[in-house]
């Protein structure tokens, strides 16, 4: 409790000083609160940026530049509330509950942004403590106090904060299982409803779904031996974890194929997105993404519809520019197989060197030399160390399969997982070079 209330109040302090009740920043943000504010309203999942009410806090910040950027947005979009299928859903939903409660303040939203992180942090160091014992714990929690990066997103309005609870209590639950026989079952459960509400906040994770359930069939079979029984077992369990994940995801599939007329159950920010991970724009970006309506990409088919006399409603618009973003994206990988190897390296490479990974990239270094201690001179990994590795690995290869956003974003959700591997690293590593101080051989535990 102690901790927990040391990071809330760093949290909270942060966001008081950094940006109060101020508006969210144009895009990612500015969309999540108007959708909120559609559905605190009762209009439905969707956008209305033509509604006085919603425009107020925008066109009165006091950064004159924001306010020309708001007013561009507003500007550019359709008028009246028209639904949308481009953000997933969760966020929205959670912050247009907070709205309907206590009003639509920034602030406050904040504030539980804050009270998330500390939440997603606390639960990093309670694990140090479980894998590593009292000395990890410390090591975590400084780790977790002096980072900038999770105080900083809980005072943007995106699905960061969010994100980290989830992930640090899917870890835990992982963990959890791995470490006997008992209400494994409850723990499957468990991490398929987390994965399922990961997906609802972010629709990228439904890339980890099936690295997750051959790990978790993995981890459920591990020791076993290959008799039938470990097996089916086995199979169950991860069948289970994904079963979950999905029908807690249906309603939300279901509703975005009915509403785009297209099998596009994830809804369409994917095909819109997915260019700026594989084009020769990407390649000029080093394989960081670039929002593409910024470069033109849609100008082809604008075009087309301008030269058809074809006006379509905001949603058809979505759905289309989505249709042809994936045609788009299979053309160019067709036609440049090579490349795609070059982005994969360079989308690896910008997870790891953009600035908000320059404390991650240290953090997996010492996590990995106490790996291999622990795999070499103890001759063993805990379950619960393979579990947080295949998290970190996963996300790994969702970001080189997709994109690596500027400023390192896709290496946050995972920060809880990289402070709890290396805070049990760097304690493996002292006590090795204790040990070998002492003259002692450490051999096999």
């Amino acid at each position: 409790m102690i901790l927990f209330a040391a990071l809330f109040v760093l949290n909270v302090g942060v966001i008081a000083l950094k940006a109060g009740d101020g508006p969210p920043d144009p895009g990612d943000a500015s969309d999540y609160d108007a959708i909120a504010w559609s559905l605190a309203r009762g209009l439905g999942y969707g956008i209305d940026r033509s509604d006085p009410d919603w425009q107020r806090p925008y066109l009165e910040a006091d950064d004159a530049d924001d306010v020309a950027a708001f007013q561009g947005q507003i500007d550019a979009a359709p008028a009246g509330y028209h639904p949308t299928a481009y953000r997933p859903p969760l966020v929205p939903l959670l912050t247009a509950g907070v709205y309907r409660v206590a009003g639509r303040h920034f602030w406050l939203v904040r504030g539980i942004n804050g009270v998330l992180v500390a939440l997603a942090l606390t639960m990093a160091v309670a694990l140090a403590q479980k894998l590593g014992g009292p000395a990890a714990a410390v090591v975590a929690a400084v780790i977790a106090l002096c980072d900038p990066i999770p105080k900083e997103k809980a005072a943007q309005l995106l699905t960061e904060p969010l994100i980290l609870l989830l992930v640090a209590a899917l870890a835990t639950v992982l963990v959890r299982f791995t470490l006997g026989p008992r209400r494994r079952w409850k723990y499957v459960a468990l991490a398929g409803g987390l994965m399922g509400l990961m997906i609802l906040t972010r629709s990228l994770f439904v890339l980890w779904l099936p690295p997750l359930a051959v790990g978790v069939a993995w981890l459920a079979w591990r020791g076993g031996g290959y008799t039938r029984a470990a097996l089916v077992q086995a199979g169950l369990m991860a069948a289970t974890f994904a079963l979950i994940a999905v029908t807690l995801c249906l309603p939300w599939w279901v509703r975005n194929v009915v509403l785009l007329e297209a099998p596009m159950p994830l809804g369409t920010q994917g095909g819109i997105g997915i260019p700026g991970g594989y084009s020769d724009r990407a390649m000029e970006m080093g394989g960081v993404w670039e929002d593409v309506a910024d470069w033109g990409f849609f100008g082809p088919l604008e075009a087309e519809w301008a030269r058809e006399g074809y006006t379509p409603s905001p949603i058809e618009a979505e759905r289309e520019r989505a249709i042809y973003g994936l045609d788009q994206t299979r053309a160019w990988i067709v036609e440049h197989p090579a490349a795609v190897v070059r982005l994969a390296g360079m989308k690896f490479r910008a997870l790891w060197t953009e600035r908000q990974s320059h404390l991650a990239s240290v953090l997996v270094l010492v996590a990995l030399a106490g790996a291999g201690l622990g795999r070499f001179w103890r001759g063993r990994w805990a379950g619960g160390e393979w579990a947080l590795w295949g998290l970190v690995v996963t996300n790994v290869l969702v970001v080189t399969a997709t994109y690596a956003t500027g400023a390192g974003r896709f290496i946050v959700p995972v920060l809880p997982v990289l402070y709890v591997l290396a805070a049990v690293g760097g304690v493996r590593i002292h006590e090795w070079r204790a040990g070998r101080g002492r003259g002692i051989t450490a051999g096999p535990t």
